[in-house]
């Protein structure tokens, strides 16, 4: 009865996904020749939610799970659809280009996007805080790509700031690097940027992970930990951060290593023993992952919840 009653749901759900499915491509369909709608879809991010889509599909294929195989076969051929849509195939005077060729255009003209989009937060004073918050966003997952490198190098050229950033793998430490992201975004708030230009910011920030046609979790995790910091701002709040990573150092050995790690970092004593405070995060993935790289590293770490305090 129960296995009955499941399998029912389960196409149940599976037509409201085709249904799902029609509604958003209906409403792309009737305006599908206009250039302003197939420039507003992001083809990259279009392929990241394709990609791992085929891969279940894949995967039920294999194990025989027949409602799985046609939910992603739907969404599949939603998302080619709507690939084919953004390529602008539809748009007048452009079919005969061949879909390859417009959807490389498309691609294309997105990075001419985002260097725009970049430029219109230019703000005196927080310009080179900007790119470099940029350059540590490409250096998050250990390696800075081709696109992500000459993205970055165009909108430091349009702010005529003198930084070129090379495709190149990044030798900092993951610890520093995540570490390094929080700083460049506080170097950035602290220029007091007009707040409309921080609104783009959660965007231009989206957009530069998926850059590359993939986003590592680790740049997720940025995402998420750096909208908390942005959305403080726009409130006009200054709150501390709800997680907080301590390190107990155990022996004066580790002290310095972690002055290595940590520019900031400052030693104080309670009637606990002695600690470090690495960081103070938004986001419990964030906190735990820093100190889980710590724990890595041979030091003893901790991640407390300040709200529960």
């Amino acid at each position: 009865m129960i296995e009955e009653l499941v399998s029912f749901l389960a196409y149940g759900s599976l037509m409201m996904g085709a249904a799902s499915a029609y509604l958003t491509l209906n409403k792309l369909w009737s305006r599908k020749h206009i250039p302003d709608v197939a420039a507003s879809i992001s083809i990259p991010g279009t392929i990241l939610e394709l990609i791992p889509t085929f891969i279940f599909g894949v995967y039920y294929f294999l194990n025989t799970e027949r409602v799985g195989v046609i939910d992603s076969i739907i969404w599949v051929l939603a998302a080619l659809f709507t690939i084919l849509i953004g390529s602008g195939f539809w748009v007048q005077g452009q079919r005969g280009a061949g879909v390859l060729n417009l959807v490389w255009r498309s691609v294309r003209s997105e990075g001419e996007e985002l260097g725009n989009l970049a430029q219109s937060l230019l703000h005196p004073g927080s310009s080179r805080q900007l790119v470099e918050l940029l350059q540590r966003l490409a250096e998050v997952d250990g390696e800075v790509s081709d696109r992500e490198a000459s993205l970055i190098s165009d909108v430091a050229e349009k702010m005529n700031v003198k930084l070129t950033v090379t495709p190149r793998t990044v030798t900092d430490s993951r610890t520093k690097r995540l570490l390094n992201i929080r700083d460049a975004l506080q170097a950035y708030l602290v220029t007091s940027p007009p707040p409309k230009n921080v609104e783009k910011l959660e965007y231009l920030i989206h957009q530069l992970n998926i850059a590359d046609g993939h986003e590592h979790d680790d740049e997720k995790h940025a995402f998420e930990e750096l909208r908390g910091s942005i959305r403080n701002f726009l409130d006009g709040k200054d709150e501390t951060p709800a997680y907080r990573v301590l390190i107990a150092p155990q022996s004066e050995d580790q002290i310095s290593r972690i002055a290595d790690l940590l520019s900031d970092a400052q030693l104080h004593s309670d009637v606990g023993g002695r600690g470090i405070t690495a960081g103070e995060f938004h986001t419990r993935e964030y906190a735990d992952t820093v100190c889980s790289e710590f724990r890595d590293l041979g030091f003893f770490c901790v991640v407390t919840d300040e709200t529960s305090a």
